[in-house]
């Protein structure tokens, strides 16, 4: 329980900077870029995001925060999830 304790505590430092603030991104230039593309171009570099596979996203993200942010190996997954229920 401690080990678990220590980890939330520091994913939660790792990740407190970008949950208390407010970020804008201006994307105008990048619009501007895709306008400028050929037709070609714009199906070698596609810049639309409705062909996101959200699910597919959330997994993943989820999956590199555990690897990545809390340092945990993937295969300990499924006893993760048995000591979540």
């Amino acid at each position: 329980m401690v080990r678990l304790q220590e980890k939330l505590r520091k994913a939660t430092g790792t990740i407190t900077f970008f949950l208390t603030k407010e970020f804008k991104f201006c994307n105008n230039n990048v619009l501007e870029l895709y306008r400028r593309l050929s037709p070609q171009d714009k199906q070698t570099f596609c810049f639309d995001i409705n062909g996101i596979d959200w699910q597919e996203y959330i997994e993943t993200y989820v999956m590199g925060t555990r690897r990545y942010i809390l340092k945990e190996d993937p295969s300990s997954l499924p006893e993760s999830r048995t000591n979540l229920r």
